[in-house]
């Protein structure tokens, strides 16, 4: 398989995949740039060893807002090491259903992490499920961005305002088919979109999709924007590259 020259994944879960160091390897060999999210510290530091030496995939330092069990056991992990970390998620809020019982604790977590990434340069890619507006409140309390919203499923009032707080999107295979996806595209400037997959999560006729399937949303972008995919690679590796240029020596 041909792969071209930009390749963006800016939010997967290699690390659930059944085989992660052979997706690590696909993705490396086929120079994708991909942003590689933990759900906690534990596995980011379990991560580490088996992905320090590749170029292209980047270990992110995650607390999820789901990982209830995790939330106070290991914050104090999290904060010891994102001093070191230039990139950091799967963080942020889940309001949703799944974790309306947890919300307060969740609100205590993220308000610590947003504290402790003040004024530090990060690629930050963050959750906010039915939470978009009480993410973006805290981010902009504690100065922290701009970030990158992970697959949004917000309003579009919300929307408008974290786009005017400067902050990134990146958009999945699943949401190039869903109503979040056509508004994003809509009504975000392109130089504010990146591509992702959240594979394994998403599925791609049928299968997880890996870093690779991410293709699927630059032809889709390069549709909407009435551009060759040629450029919308280049336009989302540029905006890749302006997150990630911010890191300095951590990069």
């Amino acid at each position: 398989m041909v792969f071209p020259e930009f390749v963006v994944d800016a939010h997967c879960h290699i690390d659930q995949f059944p085989n992660p160091e052979r997706i690590a390897r696909d993705t490396e060999a086929a120079a994708i740039d991909a942003v590689a999210v933990t759900n906690t510290p534990s596995h980011y530091e379990l991560g580490k060893p088996h992905l320090s030496h590749f170029r292209h995939v980047r270990l992110a330092l995650g607390l999820h807002p789901l990982a209830t069990n995790a939330q106070k056991r290991e914050l104090p992990l999290f904060l010891s090491l994102v001093e070191s970390a230039a990139f950091v998620g799967e963080i942020g809020l889940d309001f949703s259903a799944e974790g309306r019982a947890t919300m307060e604790l969740q609100v205590q977590t993220f308000r610590k992490i947003a504290e402790a990434l003040h004024q530090r340069k990060r690629f930050i890619t963050i959750h906010s499920r039915r939470a978009e507006t009480t993410a973006l409140e805290i981010l902009s309390e504690f100065d922290v961005g701009p970030v990158v919203f992970h697959w949004f499923t917000g309003s579009r009032s919300v929307l408008i305002k974290i786009v005017e707080a400067g902050h990134y999107f990146s958009v999945n295979p699943a949401m190039t088919r869903s109503k979040s996806g056509r508004l994003l595209v809509g009504e975000v400037p392109a130089d504010r979109l990146l591509t992702e997959t959240d594979g394994p999560h998403v599925k791609v006729s049928g299968k997880p999709a890996d870093p690779r399937c991410v293709n699927e949303v630059v032809d889709w972008f390069s549709k909407n924007w009435r551009v060759a995919s040629s450029e919308a690679e280049r336009l989302i590796q540029r905006n890749f590259d302006v997150l990630t240029q911010r890191l300095g020596h951590l990069g």
